[in-house]
Order: structure tokens, then C-alpha cells, then sequence
């Protein structure tokens, strides 16, 4: 059986144990943030951001994707002691990560080139991690790298997420969600609303306004319910500084649909959560077959 390595991106948030179980490698992204050259772990970095909005600092952090030669240092790597590689990418229409892997890949050899596939997730966090998943476990029943492709693309087709940010403008401010606050999302989320936004087409755009709820876990759990792929399904969760959140959620979701497999709750990483900010919280799913 031919030897596939599949490398992920940071933004899809997943844990050093999952990534283990699934035989995955993680390519970094960059934080800058001139003032803070240190400590931007997920337990201060979302403290550190609200801080530094309070003081009126214009000095907030950035991201950048991984450059094209660190992309085609890690194809090169791996193609060492694989046959193929297969990168997993976060949407192509809130990062040019696919766009950078797509240089990188031109960088190498012919010889090398042709072993390499990118495959847009057209997700981000927790949709992107299932997709990676699923990505393993398609090479793990010995299928080529060609019809992994080939079923991933109608794979990701089936993915639902749902995510509510604390406040609006931390999308906004990252450019990954732009024009929210001309449909007056700032001023609902003001009043206590919980705005529940989505993934469409590789796109963020509002989904469902929850006025009733007093909690995220809530407005998230009723979105979920909404869908007619929940009744049996893999769902990952993922979240920022708001752990308990996330644990109500999954408790909803496996007290009404017990069959549900929950595949990972993790921390949303530093380079999602620079973009959420604090208090997020995202729910992807899929149905089992």
C-alpha cells in the first residue's frame, strides 16, 4: 500500500493527541504582534487582545500563512519516506494558506510536484479538522491519493458549522468577515442577542438570530437541531477561553442524539482566535455513514 502523508494547517485547531491518532502533521502560521514577542499562548493571548482595545492600542496582532518555501520544505520532507502527500487547507476565501501551498508546490521538482495534492477545505477550525480526519481515515482503507481527493471533494459538501463570536469586530478588524456590521450584527449582539454565523461556500455569513437564549451552548445547540443530517453524526467543537461553553454543548447534543460520535472539543487555536476572539465558540459536524 502506497505511503500518504497528510499535513494540516494550525487553523484547523486540532490537539497534539488527535493529531497523533490520525497520523497528521501541522504546518505553523505566524503570529505578529510587535509588542508581544512571547507568551501568546491561548490561556493570555485573548486577554492580551481585549487589554490592549480597552488602552486604545492600534498595535493588535496579525497572521500571515505559512510562506511557499516552508510549504515546500515540508513537502520535501515528507516525500522522503512517503509516496504522496496531501495537504489539507483552511478555505481558500479567508486565506491565501491554499494560494501559498499552490506556490510552494510549484517550487519543487517536477519529479516531487507531481506527488503532491492541496485539497480545499473550504472550512476553518473544526469543519477543517474533520475534513483532515476523514482525509486519514480514507488512506487508512488503503485507497489511492487520487479517489481520496476524488471523495473528499463530495465529503466536505456534507459539513455543517455553526460559531458565535463574542463581538463582531474581531472578525471584522482580521478582514475574514467583511460587511457584518452594515446588517447591524454589532447592535443585536449589544442588545444580548446571540448572532449564530455559518460556512457557506468557504465563506462566514449570518445564519440565525438567537434572542431567547441566554447562553452560546444554547444558540448553537439549536441551530444544530435544525438540521437534518444531526440525528446520527460526528461533531467537533472548539472554543476560546470558554471551556465550560463547550462542554454544555456537547452534553446538549449527546442528551437529544445519543448516537452522535464527538470527534474532538479543543482550544481554537492562537491563529483562528486572533480573528474570533475571546469567548468564541464553533460546532462542525457531518452525518456518519
Amino acid at each position: 500500500m502506497a505511503k500518504v502523508s497528510i499535513i494540516v494547517g494550525q487553523s484547523a485547531s486540532l490537539s497534539k493527541q488527535i493529531m497523533e491518532k490520525y497520523s497528521l502533521t501541522m504546518i505553523p502560521f505566524v503570529v505578529d504582534w510587535k509588542s508581544e514577542k512571547s507568551n501568546l499562548n491561548p490561556e493570555s493571548i485573548f486577554q492580551k487582545m481585549a487589554d490592549a482595545e480597552e488602552n486604545g492600542s492600534e498595535d493588535l496582532p496579525k497572521t500571515s500563512h505559512p510562506a511557499p518555501w516552508l510549504f515546500k520544505s515540508f513537502f520535501e520532507e515528507k516525500l522522503k519516506n512517503s509516496d504522496s502527500v496531501l495537504f489539507v487547507s483552511l478555505s481558500s476565501k479567508l486565506s491565501a494558506t491554499f494560494e501559498s501551498a499552490n506556490t510552494g508546490k510549484e517550487m519543487l521538482n517536477p519529479s516531487l510536484k507531481e506527488k503532491v495534492f492541496l485539497f480545499d477545505s473550504q472550512n476553518v477550525s473544526a469543519g477543517e479538522g474533520l475534513i483532515a480526519i476523514k482525509a486519514a481515515e480514507i488512506i487508512g482503507q488503503g485507497k489511492s491519493i487520487q479517489k481520496a481527493v476524488e471523495e473528499l471533494q463530495d465529503f466536505k459538501q456534507k459539513i455543517c458549522s455553526a460559531a458565535i463570536v463574542e463581538n463582531i469586530k474581531w472578525l471584522e478588524k482580521g478582514g475574514r468577515a467583511k460587511g457584518l456590521s452594515k446588517l447591524a450584527l454589532p447592535f443585536l449582539q449589544k442588545t444580548g442577542a446571540n448572532i449564530v454565523l455559518k460556512i457557506k461556500n468557504g465563506k462566514i455569513e449570518p445564519a440565525m438570530l438567537s434572542l431567547k437564549n441566554s447562553n452560546q451552548a444554547s444558540a448553537v445547540f439549536n441551530f444544530f437541531k435544525k438540521d437534518k443530517n444531526r440525528q446520527k453524526a460526528r461533531v467537533a467543537i472548539t472554543y476560546a477561553q470558554n471551556e465550560q461553553e463547550a462542554k454544555d454543548l456537547k452534553n446538549l447534543i449527546l442528551k437529544e442524539f445519543p448516537e452522535t460520535e464527538i470527534a474532538f472539543v479543543c482550544p481554537i487555536d492562537n491563529i483562528i482566535g486572533i480573528h474570533t476572539g475571546p469567548n468564541a465558540l464553533i460546532c462542525a459536524w457531518h452525518p456518519l455513514e
